[in-house]
């Protein structure tokens, strides 16, 4: 038997310039692209997650009317598990690939992990055990971090 996992990242950067315009539009590209992955996930009867960036989630808990919410993360269905990408995408540790990336510390980095934690049980009604890591250094935390992760309710495999 083969076992897949399908996660999606649920983020938008679209507030950089405060451009209002290209928030809706950014948001209705994405709204259109979630609704026609669980469309194809539902047909297909697969399992995925989605990491949603806090940040994103309070964006479109402001944006979208209640019932358009739950039509995109709909909180009651069995194929669907929601992680969190943090809340703001912070970067705790120097990226080779971004040199002029600012980093925060990692006390930083905690902080921002517990508001997306509260902000998902807030709205979806349990804690998300699940973290996709900003940039996916997954190498990078260090036994010290992945123990201040687990203390915050995240399971790390």
């Amino acid at each position: 038997m083969v076992n897949v996992l399908f996660g999606f990242d649920i983020e938008c950067m679209h507030f950089k310039d405060n451009n209002f315009a290209k928030f809706e539009e950014d948001t209705k590209a994405s709204q259109t692209i979630i609704s026609r992955i669980n469309q194809l996930m539902d047909k297909a009867e697969s399992e995925r997650t989605f990491f949603i960036l806090g940040k994103t989630l309070k964006d479109y808990l402001t944006y979208f009317k209640r019932d358009d919410f739950l039509k995109l993360f709909p909180v009651d269905n069995p194929l669907l598990e929601f992680a969190q990408h943090s809340y703001n995408h912070l970067t705790f540790k120097n990226i080779n690939s971004l040199p002029d990336k600012k980093y925060c510390s990692e006390e930083e980095f905690i902080a921002d992990v517990r508001s997306a934690s509260i902000l998902m049980e807030i709205i979806f009604g349990n804690k998300p055990v699940g973290l996709r890591v900003p940039y996916g250094y997954y190498e990078a935390i260090s036994e010290d971090l992945a123990g201040k992760l687990k203390g915050l309710g995240l399971e790390l495999g």
